[in-house]
C-alpha cells in the first residue's frame, strides 16, 4: 500500500536535487528532519501530513530515510505507540530518483525495542497522532467516546466497536459493544485530565458465561488551551474477569502528584479462589501495571475434602500492599505484604516475603524482599516467581515439641516446656476455623475429619507443618 504521493516527491525532489534545490531541512518535500543515527551515519524525515490514526488507536505514517552517500528510502509504518510496530515493504532510491530495490517489510509486528533507531520518528508521529484527535468545551464522555471508537449513544450510553481486529479472538466476535466502567476528573502538576476505562463485549451476542471475560481499554484525556485531546490509549488491557462483567476500578494516588487506577477481580472455580488487584500507572502513552495476588486458596479441592486426597495440603494466601516515598521522586514504591502459604511442587511452603517495587523505565520492578520466617527456622527455600520476584521462604516442616492425645473426639496438644495443653474438636466437616491456641503461640486449625486426621499448625508467621494421625496417641 505505497501512496503516489512517494512517486510524485521522488521525482521532484530529484529535479531538485539535480538543480542544487532541497536545503538543509528541508531537503525533501513535505518531510521533516526528525533524528540522525550515528551508528549507521543515517537521517530520519517524517512527513507529518501522513500521520493517522485509526479508531483502534493505531497510528499509520510515512517516513524517509537518508543515506549518508544520498541514497534514501521511502516506507510506511504502523505502531500502538507503546511497544510493537510493523513496516511495509519500501523503495530505495539513488540519489537522482532512479529507483534501486525495495525494502522488505514485516511479516509480523516487532518490538519497538528491536527498532531504536526508529523510536524518535514514532514518537513525533505519536505527538501529531494525538493532536489530531480532539474536542473544545467542557469534558463530556460522549464527545471522548466519539473521539476514541468513532460514535458514541446518548440512549444507551455506549458506543459501537465495528473493527475488533486482533481483540477479536479474545470476544470470539468482529464487532462490539463498549460500555464506561470509569470516568474520572484528576489534577496532575495544574492540569486537568479524565482517566475514562471502558469495558467491551461482543455485540448482540450472549457473554455471560464463566470464562467470559470483557475486553477493558483504558484512556487519559487531557485538557491543554481548552481544547481535550488523548494522552494515553490501550485498547487491550488484559485484567481479566468472569461472567461477562468488568473488573472493579477506582483510582488512587500514586505519587505526590500522578493518578493512576487500581483494578480489582476475584474469582474461583473447580474449589480454588483467587482475588488480585492490578495497578494501572499512565505511561508512555498507554498503561504500565503491577498485579498483585491478594487472596489464593484451594479450600475446596484439597485433602480435607476426602480421605482419598489427605496428601493435598490446603493452602491459603494473603497479600496487602502500601504506598511508600522511595527513590524516584514522582512516584510511591509499592510495598505488598504477603501471608500465609502456597502450594509449590505439591508442597506447602511459607509465603510471608516483604517485596517493594519501584517504578523505573516504564515498569514496576522489584526493588527488594524482604523474608519473614517462623521463629524456629532457618534454611529458606526459594519459591517460583510471584509479582515478578522469587521471594526466600521457610520450608515445610513438622511442628517441634509437641504432643497429642486423643479422647472421645477430641484433641488435646501439648507444645513446648510449658507442658500446656488445649483441647480442639474434630468437627465433622472440614473448618477453616481457629479452634485453639496453644503456650508456645501456635494455632490449630482443623484440616480433615477424615480418618487419618490432619491438623494443620500455624504460627503467627504461617504454616509449619502438619500433625498426621499417626502422631495422635
Amino acid at each position: 500500500m505505497k501512496r503516489a504521493l512517494y512517486f510524485a516527491f521522488a521525482f521532484a525532489c530529484a529535479g531538485a536535487l539535480l538543480i542544487g534545490g532541497c536545503k538543509k531541512n528541508n531537503k525533501f518535500n513535505g518531510y521533516t528532519q526528525v533524528s540522525h543515527d550515528g551508528a549507521s551515519n543515517r537521517t530520519f524525515y517524517l512527513n507529518e501530513n501522513s500521520v493517522q490514526r485509526d479508531y483502534s488507536g493505531h497510528v499509520s505514517l510515512s517516513y524517509l530515510i537518508e543515506e549518508m552517500d544520498g541514497k534514501y528510502s521511502l516506507l510506511e509504518i504502523a505502531t500502538d505507540c507503546r511497544n510493537i510496530a510493523i513496516r511495509e515493504t519500501g523503495t530505495r532510491y539513488m540519489r537522482n530518483g532512479t529507483m534501486l530495490n525495495s525494502v522488505p517489510g514485516d511479516s509480523t509486528p516487532v518490538s519497538l525495542d528491536k527498532v531504536p533507531e526508529l523510536r524518535p520518528v514514532l514518537l513525533r508521529a505519536c505527538a501529531v497522532a494525538t493532536g489530531l484527535r480532539s474536542f473544545v468545551g467542557q469534558f463530556e464522555i460522549g464527545k471522548a467516546m466519539v473521539l476514541v471508537f468513532g460514535n458514541y449513544s446518548p440512549e444507551s450510553k455506549t458506543s459501537s466497536w465495528d473493527d475488533l481486529a486482533e481483540y477479536g479472538q479474545q470476544l470470539s466476535a468482529k464487532s462490539g459493544t463498549v460500555s464506561v466502567i470509569l470516568d474520572a476528573p484528576v489534577q496532575e502538576a495544574g492540569i486537568t485530565k479524565h482517566i475514562v476505562f471502558t469495558s467491551t463485549v461482543p455485540m448482540g451476542t450472549p457473554f455471560s458465561c464463566h470464562a467470559c471475560s470483557p475486553l477493558i481499554s483504558g484512556f487519559v484525556f487531557v485538557n491543554k488551551v481548552g481544547k481535550w485531546s488523548v494522552e494515553n490509549d490501550q485498547r487491550d488491557l488484559s485484567l481479566g474477569a468472569e461472567w461477562g462483567q468488568p473488573p472493579q476500578a477506582r483510582i488512587i494516588r500514586l505519587g505526590p502528584d500522578r493518578f493512576g487506577v487500581i483494578s480489582s477481580r476475584s474469582g474461583g472455580g473447580q474449589g480454588y479462589t483467587s482475588a488480585a488487584d492490578t495497578i494501572l500507572l499512565p505511561s508512555n502513552g498507554g498503561f504500565s501495571s503491577l498485579s498483585i495476588p491478594t487472596e489464593a486458596d484451594n479450600s475446596g479441592a484439597c485433602g480435607g475434602m476426602s480421605v482419598f486426597t489427605p496428601a493435598s495440603p490446603c493452602y491459603s494466601s494473603r497479600a496487602s500492599y502500601e504506598f511508600q516515598p522511595g527513590t524516584n521522586p514522582e512516584l510511591f514504591d509499592v510495598k505488598v505484604i504477603n501471608s500465609g502459604t502456597k502450594l509449590v511442587d505439591g508442597k506447602l511452603f511459607e509465603n510471608d516475603a516483604i517485596t517493594v517495587y519501584s517504578f523505573s523505565k516504564d515498569k514496576y520492578l522489584p526493588k527488594s524482599a524482604q523474608p519473614r520466617l517462623a521463629s524456629n527456622q532457618k534454611d529458606t527455600t526459594p519459591l517460583e516467581p510471584q509479582g515478578g520476584i522469587a521471594p526466600k521462604v521457610s520450608a515445610p516442616v513438622k511442628p517441634a515439641a509437641c504432643t497429642m492425645g486423643s479422647n472421645s473426639g477430641v484433641v488435646h496438644v501439648k507444645c513446648g516446656g510449658d507442658n500446656k495443653s488445649v483441647g480442639v474438636y474434630i468437627s465433622p466437616f472440614f473448618s477453616s476455623t481457629v479452634v485453639g491456641k496453644v503456650a508456645c503461640d501456635e494455632r490449630l486449625w482443623v484440616v480433615s475429619s477424615e480418618d487419618p486426621v490432619f491438623l494443620k499448625v500455624c504460627t503467627s508467621a504461617g504454616v509449619r507443618g502438619y500433625m498426621p494421625h499417626s502422631q495422635v496417641k
